[in-house]
């Protein structure tokens, strides 16, 4: 059986029916960008489509895999201005055998009119931070009802009614490749076609037909683009709105992730001296914690101080986003 580029595929987005909320989600911020959505509440991600439609014995997606994309849940847009641009970034990720595998990511949002939303969607997170506040408000005593409290609530139920006389919502959805081996840049391509496919026809998500060419590109990356077998072989690949043929090269070393990954990133942001002392903990295998408010450059920094460990491997834990 020959390798290829990609081990599966699946988008994950706001989940349609039996959604559960994420506890105390009101004070994590929306990835849109919007004050006014950051405090309704979020909810656990589903994955909605996938190929393979099965499990394998090496590559399992279910919820853990939809909360990668959706970190602190996932919240609906009400806002009346566009959502903030769209970001990617990669997560290695273990299965139970120690085998390490690469999900590349891509968010963004589809419009969709409220109305819409409200008959194809059982959970309402305006109507659920409503109905929320209004009972926090009558089970409140006397003596916490002081003037302050009253205009917080009352500001944040006159917010609230407001987002629910907007046309539209905006839904967020995440596309993910996982490959074997990091091809970073490759996948992005790959994910910025199939991100195009789906906003030039609005109907690539419902309609039976536009959803099979949909699927027909993921087929092709998934089982007909293979890996080349030595150093001296290049495989080119073509697919939409991409003119030039996409490179791969042979993954000669597995744990070299230097085939796809820049470190602009780790330069802008750290100083050599810093540079320096983080590598000295990873040499000496110390436990490093990241924090960063941006997946995408949380993402490349600690792939790339990974990179730079070559010819030696980390051998542990490694957890980009949580």
């Amino acid at each position: 059986h020959r390798e290829t580029f990609c081990e599966g595929f699946f988008i994950a987005s706001f989940p349609q029916k039996d959604g559960q909320a994420v506890e105390k989600s009101q004070s994590f911020p929306a990835s849109c960008g919007h004050n006014e959505c950051s405090s309704l509440p979020a909810m656990k991600p589903e994955i909605i489509l996938r190929y393979p439609l099965e499990d394998t014995k090496t590559l399992e997606l279910n919820d853990l895999a939809a909360t990668i994309c959706f970190p602190t849940g996932i919240k609906v847009c009400y806002s009346e201005k566009e959502p903030q641009a769209i970001k990617d970034y990669v997560t290695p990720i273990t299965n139970q055998k120690g085998e390490r595998y690469y999900m590349m990511t891509f968010h963004f949002y589809l419009k969709m009119e409220n109305d819409i939303y409200s008959k194809n969607y059982e959970m309402h997170p305006l109507k659920h931070h409503l109905m929320k506040f209004a009972d926090n408000y009558l089970n409140m005593s006397e003596d916490e009802m002081d003037q302050t409290v009253t205009e917080r609530i009352q500001k944040s139920l006159a917010q609230a009614q407001e987002l629910g006389f907007r046309d539209n919502v905006y839904i967020p959805y995440c596309i993910c490749l996982i490959s074997k081996y990091p091809y970073i840049i490759q996948m992005k391509k790959c994910l910025q076609t199939i991100y195009s496919l789906i906003i030039n026809n609005d109907e690539s998500l419902k309609n039976p037909l536009e959803k099979y060419k949909l699927n027909k590109l993921i087929m092709h990356l998934i089982n007909s683009v293979p890996i080349p077998e030595d150093i001296k072989t290049r495989v080119h690949f073509y697919i939409p709105y991409f003119s030039e043929g996409i490179e791969l090269k042979c993954p000669k070393y597995n744990d070299l992730n230097i085939i796809s990954t820049t470190i602009s990133d780790l330069l802008s942001i750290f100083t050599i001296d810093y540079i320096v002392i983080i590598f000295r903990f990873l040499l000496f295998e110390k436990k490093i914690l990241f924090i960063d408010d941006d997946y995408t450059r949380l993402s490349n920094v600690t792939d790339n101080f990974i990179s730079l460990l070559y010819p030696f491997q980390w051998m542990h834990t490694y957890i980009p986003i949580m």
